[in-house]
């Protein structure tokens, strides 16, 4: 008989109505004394756990299996040992051979965590033992991204488990930025776009934001880094930040073809809208900036609002950066991507230039006036695109919700009113 065998041994051994004694703790030091009595001459492993269950000593017989199982790294089986451990503590049944099991409410719930605990230890096992996907089955139960990030930043990443793990954190959502800052470091900004893309109706805004965010470093990264080796090559000073270098030396940039690739630096621009920190924001526009330096053929038409990609990013990032909400720039923007909203108001499957100007009117801090584009715009549209944010997200005012519940009142719309009356009470 061999090791795998030994939970059915243990099973069929088993006296499997309740046992009143406690299961002893495990320590490391009683935990060698097992592995020093089963290793005894004469004495196998399983003759020892039969002795156990024969003197009536369940909880001995499964701390010896749990040892063992752990010291031979069978950590499947392992699970399993935890969970018939975990049963002899509550005095359940040790297999549970009913298709549903009945437990009172204190039961279920230690029930639960013993569980739980039992993923943890096998799945921390599983990932110091190098298996990540087999660990993720064990960990993900624990929904606890914040434990598996930290696990993965310590994780030894190599060239046969780099796809792993970027399938793991960032496909199957484990920890986002962990997998998709791999995909740069290792696949490049190409992909990075792709993955992005390909993937972004699975996170949430925050997770969205933090995504872009990192795009924008590397790219910014990359434009720097190439905008200085120009400047070498042409035997130029480097020294100074990058939008400087570029307003220094307009003339030289707009002879010379793009630094990055334009389609990298036009999708940046485009994912780039979905940051919400001020330091991404001030990249974006100096790649704005630099990209309107490009020849024609590379200013690649966008779609609306943003047609002369390059020109109307800058528009849209100036305003989002400048320290004066009240000043012409942020004017300028509100006018301009008010425009380009009217323009499309014809068109009753493009709801995206309404919600990007629903959207800057919400990070400019104009929430009057972004519930107001909202409900004259956005109301009634049936296609949404999820650019501008629930219009009782933009509401924070005693003013926002009259002008909601005033708006539901006259389209006689009775659950928008009763959300709108509850929104504003528990606020």
């Amino acid at each position: 008989m061999n090791t795998d065998n030994m939970i059915i041994f243990i099973c069929v051994n088993l006296r499997l109505s309740a046992v009143s004694h406690k299961t002893t703790r495990l320590t490391s030091r009683n935990s060698t004394a097992i592995v020093a009595t089963m290793n005894k001459k004469g004495s196998t492993r399983f003759d020892q756990i039969r002795l156990d269950v024969e003197n009536n000593d369940v909880a001995a017989a499964l701390d010896k299996l749990v040892v063992t199982l752990k010291a031979e790294r069978k950590y499947h089986q392992l699970f399993e040992a935890l969970k018939i451990q975990l049963r002899h503590r509550l005095n359940l049944p040790l297999v549970n051979s009913a298709p549903t099991e009945k437990l009172d409410s204190e039961n279920q719930a230690e029930f639960e965590s013993g569980l739980l605990d039992a993923c943890r230890t096998v799945g921390l096992l599983l990932v110091a033992d190098q298996k990540l996907r087999e660990a993720w089955v064990y960990l993900q139960p624990l929904d606890d991204r914040k434990l598996f990030r930290t696990l993965l930043e310590k994780y030894q990443i190599n060239d046969n488990n780099a796809d792993e793990v970027i399938d793991i954190a960032l496909m199957q959502l484990a920890a986002p930025t962990v997998g998709y800052q791999l995909v740069l470091e290792r696949y490049g900004t190409c992909n990075a776009i792709t993955s992005f893309e390909s993937s972004v109706h699975g996170f949430d805004a925050t997770t969205r934001a933090e995504l872009a965010g990192l795009l924008v470093d590397h790219l910014y990264g990359e434009l720097t880094d190439s905008l200085k080796n120009c400047l070498t090559e042409n035997e130029i000073a480097t020294d100074g930040e990058f939008i400087d270098l570029v307003t220094a030396h307009e003339e030289l940039l707009a002879s010379k073809g793009p630094l990055v690739d334009a389609t990298h630096l036009s999708s940046t621009l485009r994912i780039g809208r979905d940051t919400t920190e001020r330091d991404s924001h001030l990249k974006l526009c100096e790649m704005a900036q630099y990209g309107c330096l490009l020849d024609e053929p590379y200013r690649f038409p966008g779609e609306a609002p943003f047609e002369n990609t390059f020109r109307d990013h800058l528009i849209f990032y100036r305003a989002l950066t400048a320290e004066d909400p009240n000043s012409e720039t942020v004017t300028e923007a509100i006018q301009f991507f008010d425009k380009r909203s009217l323009a499309a108001a014809g068109d009753p499957f493009n709801p995206i230039p309404d919600e990007v100007f629903v959207d800057l009117l919400y990070r400019l801090g104009r929430n009057s006036q972004a519930i107001e584009v909202s409900l004259e715009r956005l109301a009634k549209r049936t296609e949404r695109a999820g650019i501008a944010p629930p219009i009782h997200q933009m509401a924070t005012e005693a003013e926002h919700f009259k002008m909601l519940q005033d708006y539901y009142l006259k389209e006689n719309d009775l659950l928008g009113f009763t959300v709108s009356v509850l929104t504003d009470s528990s606020g």
